[in-house]
């Protein structure tokens, strides 16, 4: 519909009024899936009659078009090298894997370019280094190759090769990562896309360290292989992973107590035993991390806003560590509770009093670590979610189940949490505490 033109064209002119001096301008056309259903605009029957690659040819001609008159060459991906109206635009192609398609491409009058291999994005911190993946919700691990391995070999090749005319390295907003948490595929990308012929990877290591913080700055890869590991926790904890993949309901809060003889049941610390011992493990782990953040934001380094990141991501990680022990500690006090009803009711209603309280300094204590998340990042970043006077924010959840787009604002970092309703449950514990004491005054 000429409408979606419009809407497209206004949209590019912003960008392109904002970025002077650039030579192309990137239109997408990457998973197209909903390609060629629309009725009203002729484009199913199109479809059925010529195939699904005409629309794309058309829609490519439009463009073309009309980024011609702006001083743009439009940037598209893959497709046809025989596109009726696109032979002289740049194609690109993810990593190397295309590499038989690439002289295909250029003998057709192409630029072709490569695109660093995803990197495999999870919450708060990218996967850069080599490790085992595993997950309590399926019954396989993975061994995750790390995304710095996985960009420094793809675009090598390429460069090698020499049948492509550029690189590209970019970042998306599918879990939240901060943009500077970026950095290091960046400027991975950038070293290896040269010629292909950087320095081994331990001596990047190094020489990133080096240059991007300082010579000052201590033990950098470890602390970096902690926070991959804290962040593959905290994605695998209260149904953050199995979320992406649809399932849910696979945590519970601790049974109630039933009013007559307060009667108790220890299912949570049974069922989730081996999850107890993960946290606590993962606590200590995360300490040690906090710690290192610590002795590297006192160095004269530069970028120290990075750490200042770090330092929030892991109060986050440490929190949900702390939720887990803390729902094994709320489940203990209640047994005690069951416990003493028998022997000292007052003491009894103790033990349901810091259970309630030990709930609600939990839901305190996701309230400050998020606040704390939300500060930083807007510290170099927009409000997610933001709206202007002129205009208000539209929110849409997507096809793909994006981490981050659960939510408008950054609560996607708490929404698990939230949903197991840990504020609602401390009332209705709390109202049987209530009831259990004006027992004992009677």
């Amino acid at each position: 519909k000429d409408g979606s033109y419009e809407l497209l064209f206004d949209l590019w002119d912003e960008a392109i009024e904002a970025t002077p001096g650039v030579r192309y301008l990137h239109v997408g056309c990457d998973e197209t899936y909903e390609l060629g259903q629309g009725v009203e605009c002729g484009c199913k029957a199109i479809a059925e009659e010529q195939g699904r690659e005409r629309l794309m040819d058309i829609f490519l001609k439009r463009v073309q078009e009309h980024l011609k008159e702006k001083g743009r060459m439009m940037m598209a991906w893959g497709g046809r090298s025989g596109g009726e109206h696109t032979k002289v635009q740049p194609r690109v192609f993810t990593g190397w894997r295309d590499a038989g398609r690439y002289q295909e491409f250029r003998d057709a009058g192409h630029e072709v370019f490569c695109y660093a291999p995803n990197p495999g994005i999870e919450p708060l911190f990218l996967p850069l280094q080599p490790a085992q993946q595993v997950t309590r919700w399926r019954d396989h691990s993975r061994n995750h190759p790390g995304s710095l391995t996985r960009t420094r070999n793809g675009v090598a090749a390429a460069a090698r090769s020499g049948q492509a005319d550029g690189m590209i390295c970019t970042s998306w907003d599918d879990s939240g990562v901060h943009i500077s948490l970026w950095m290091p595929r960046f400027i991975c990308a950038a070293e290896y896309a040269w010629s292909g012929r950087g320095p081994t990877f331990d001596e990047w290591k190094a020489k990133f360290a080096r240059s991007y913080f300082g010579p000052e700055v201590k033990d950098l890869w470890r602390l970096y292989r902690g926070l991959q590991d804290s962040a593959w926790f905290y994605y695998d904890s209260f149904q953050r992973k199995v979320w992406h993949y649809g399932d849910v309901g696979k945590v519970h809060l601790p049974d109630l107590l039933r009013w007559e003889d307060l009667e108790y049941s220890e299912y949570w610390q049974n069922r989730y035993a081996d999850w107890t011992r993960d946290a606590e493990r993962e606590a200590r782990t995360i300490e040690r991390e906090i710690e290192l953040i610590h002795e590297n934001m006192l160095a004269p380094l530069r970028n120290k806003f990075d750490f200042e990141l770090y330092l929030a991501i892991a109060a986050l990680m440490k929190h949900n560590c702390r939720l887990i022990l803390n729902l094994g500690e709320i489940e203990k006090l209640l047994g005690q509770a069951h416990q003493s009803h028998f022997t000292s009711r007052p003491r009894a209603l103790r033990s349901l009093r810091q259970a309630v309280e030990v709930a609600r300094s939990t839901v305190a204590e996701r309230e400050e670590v998020y606040g704390r998340m939300v500060a930083t990042y807007e510290k170099t970043q927009l409000p997610k979610g933001m709206s202007t006077s002129e205009k208000a924010f539209v929110h849409g959840r997507d096809r793909a189940r994006h981490f981050a787009n659960r939510t408008p604002d950054m609560r996607y970092l708490v929404i698990d949490e939230e949903l197991l309703d840990l504020e609602g449950w401390a009332d209705s514990l709390e109202a049987l505490a209530n009831e259990y004491e004006t027992l004992l005054e009677c």
